[in-house]
């Protein structure tokens, strides 16, 4: 179970679902054996976001800066065209 599945069962959910039991699961997904304070998972949620963060945070910031330039551009050409358009209508009264 991968970190995001771990967060979405674990943390996200009101009761103590089977998936939170350590033991292999059968062919047909149900547990093999039934689910035992011994066998189930120790590692709490925080630890797991902070895994996630840990994770990830660099390629977050990257897109969030990637994203804010693009805003900057995008802006920077709206206000070269919205002063074209004031310049060209300034010349027409001429």
């Amino acid at each position: 179970m991968d970190q995001f599945d771990y967060i979405r069962v674990h943390c996200l959910s009101l009761r103590f679902p089977d998936s939170s039991c350590t033991r292999g699961r059968g062919v047909i997904g149900t547990l093999v054996n039934s689910c035992e304070i011994t066998s189930a998972n120790t590692v709490g949620c925080a630890a797991k976001v902070g895994d996630l963060y840990q994770t990830w945070n660099k390629t977050i910031a990257g897109v969030a800066i990637g994203v804010a330039c693009v805003e900057v551009v995008g802006a920077l050409f709206a206000l070269c065209l919205a002063n074209s358009i004031r310049n060209m209508d300034r010349r027409s009264r001429y």
